[in-house]
C-alpha cells in the first residue's frame, strides 16, 4: 500500500472520509477508514476514489462487507451498514472529484526502456573494466619498489652503547 502511486491523481476532498472514525476498538484507539484499509494492505486513496465512484448504495453495500469483516470489529455494537451509510454520506460526489495537475502515471511508473537499460549495463562494464586495468597496472616508484632498495638493517640501528660509558 503506497499513497505515493494513486496521490497525485486526488485532493483533499476524501480526508474527511479517510479520516472519519470506523468505531474504537477494545483498548479505546480509534479506527480510522485510513486505518482500516492500511491493515488489510488496500490503498485508502485508491478505494475511497472508487467507492466515490460508485452508486451511494452500491457503495454503501461494499463498505458495509469491508467492515463487517475487519477482525475484532470496532463498534460491534453497531451495524456495519450504519457504520458504512455514514461514511459514505463523507465522500465527494464523482462529478466534484478534481485530479491534479500531475505528471502522467505512466510516464512515471514506465520501466525503463531496453536502450537505456543496455547504456547503463555497458556503461557499468565499461567503468569495472578501466578499474581493474588500473589495479593490474605496474605500480610507480614508492618506498617499496626496486627503485628505493632497502638499506640494511645495520646501517639504519644506532652504534651500542659500551656498558662503562
Amino acid at each position: 500500500m503506497t499513497r505515493a502511486s494513486f496521490a497525485p491523481l486526488i485532493g483533499r476532498e476524501f480526508d474527511s472520509f479517510l479520516t472519519a472514525a470506523v468505531g474504537d476498538d477494545p483498548d479505546g484507539m480509534r479506527l480510522s477508514v485510513l486505518s482500516a484499509f492500511a491493515r488489510t494492505d488496500l490503498d485508502p486513496w485508491a478505494e475511497a476514489a472508487s467507492l466515490a465512484k460508485m452508486p451511494s448504495e452500491k457503495a454503501t453495500a461494499r463498505l458495509a462487507a469491508f467492515i463487517a469483516g475487519i477482525p475484532n470489529r470496532p463498534g460491534a455494537d453497531v451495524p456495519a451498514k450504519t457504520i458504512a451509510a455514514n461514511l459514505v454520506a463523507l465522500l465527494p460526489k464523482a462529478d466534484r472529484i478534481a485530479p491534479r495537475n500531475a505528471p502522467a502515471l505512466d510516464k512515471i511508473m514506465a520501466p525503463a526502456s531496453a536502450t537505456s537499460t543496455f547504456g547503463l549495463g555497458f556503461s557499468a562494464i565499461a567503468l569495472m573494466i578501466v578499474l581493474a586495468l588500473i589495479a593490474m597496472a605496474e605500480p610507480k616508484a614508492g618506498p617499496h619498489s626496486a627503485a628505493y632498495p632497502a638499506a640494511p638493517i645495520a646501517q639504519t640501528l644506532p652504534p651500542p652503547v659500551a656498558a662503562g660509558q
